[in-house]
């Protein structure tokens, strides 16, 4: 087996007693949302956007090995590994979210490119392994003493090249008391302690923010031009009527 390959979803999650009860309501309940995305995805723009942003910006990092931290159902993995060059892994502390993944994808692909683990502590993957690791939505459901270990494992398992897909600091999250919690994040704070740059390139005000952290010496290939998202942003507004805070996970 290849030393990077992680290991086959296990059947059942860390259940120690100094884990969050937010985890722990994901573990639980993770099969509802197999159903839900398709009906969030119909009401909110947000979802569309997220896939069009990370489908362009993964395609131009193409030939890549990519892992995405709180893949959940795999609705991204699912159009990220059509993706000419493009070798793309799931991790996530859910396995009742990790079995959506069975409805689109055969036991082989899933055992050899999804892992189950604890929401806290080491990744099972070597230093370096993917060329680029992102969370999409993800980061919001981290309580904030958790982020620094979270973030330390990211940059661990990347070669210098994360890309988050998440709220800004100060964004309402209606649906916290749904989630036993919901939480933003001062990004570019957090990984200015390890001395990597993370800037939101985003620009303006679009939805979803982008946070992206390189470390010192590493550059990307792609950024979105401020018109594109500015049409994402038009797009919004049209749709949606005035920004309010949107009932998304």
């Amino acid at each position: 087996m290849d030393q990077h390959q992680p290991q086959s979803p296990v059947a059942a999650p860390d259940h120690r007693g100094d884990i969050g009860a937010n985890y722990l309501w994901w573990q639980k309940n993770g099969a509802f949302w197999v159903e839900r995305y398709p009906t969030n995805k119909r009401q909110t723009p947000k979802y569309h956007i997220s896939e069009f942003i990370l489908c362009e910006y993964v395609a131009q990092h193409a030939p890549a090995r990519v892992l995405e931290f709180g893949c959940g159902t795999g609705r991204h993995l699912r159009y990220l590994r059509d993706i000419p060059g493009v070798d793309v892994f799931g991790f996530d502390q859910s396995p009742t979210m990790v079995e959506g993944i069975r409805r689109w994808a055969d036991q082989e692909w899933l055992g050899s490119h999804v892992a189950v683990g604890a929401p806290l502590g080491p990744l099972p993957y070597e230093d370096g392994s993917f060329d680029l690791v992102f969370t999409a939505s993800v980061l919001v459901h981290v309580r904030p003493e958790d982020l620094p270990g979270i973030l330390q494992e990211l940059a661990r398992v990347s070669r210098g090249h994360v890309l988050h897909v998440e709220n800004r600091l100060g964004w309402s999250a209606p649906y916290a008391p749904d989630h036993d919690g919901c939480w933003t994040h001062d990004l570019p704070g957090a990984y200015a302690a390890s001395g990597w740059e993370c800037q939101d390139i985003s620009g303006g005000d679009p939805t979803p923010a982008l946070f992206r952290a390189l470390a010192p010496g590493c550059a990307a290939r792609y950024t979105p031009s401020p018109q594109l998202l500015g049409l994402y942003e038009g797009m919004v507004r049209s749709l949606m009527g005035p920004r309010t805070p949107p009932r998304y996970a």
